[in-house]
């Protein structure tokens, strides 16, 4: 039977774009020239719940936990699934903050 990564509702493409227009840079990193790769890791439920937030790479400043927001905030998930069963599976995330110019 076919394995299915879980995804976000409108795909991949469309949750970047969607992660450019959501995060705010905290006042905070701007404040201290904070910039990087933020990497979260979480749990997709079988019922499309997000849990067990963790931060793989973080650059502090209230960039990590800004991320985490959007997330949370952002489309819904499909679960992994093998043929019709939805399994729980792990996922991660990157993001890039670039300071404005």
């Amino acid at each position: 039977e076919p394995f299915r990564f879980a995804e976000p509702n409108g795909g991949k493409a469309s949750f970047k774009n969607y992660l450019v227009n959501a995060v705010k840079y905290p006042q905070e990193a701007i404040h201290n020239k904070v910039e990087g790769r933020v990497t979260v890791r979480f749990t997709v439920q079988p019922s499309g719940q997000l849990t067990d937030f963790e931060i793989v790479k973080g650059i502090g400043s209230g960039c990590d936990e800004e991320l985490i927001r959007a997330i949370q905030q952002g489309p819904a998930w499909r679960p992994s699934s093998r043929g019709d069963e939805a399994l729980p599976d792990k996922v991660r995330v990157r993001y890039r903050f670039e300071l404005p110019k």
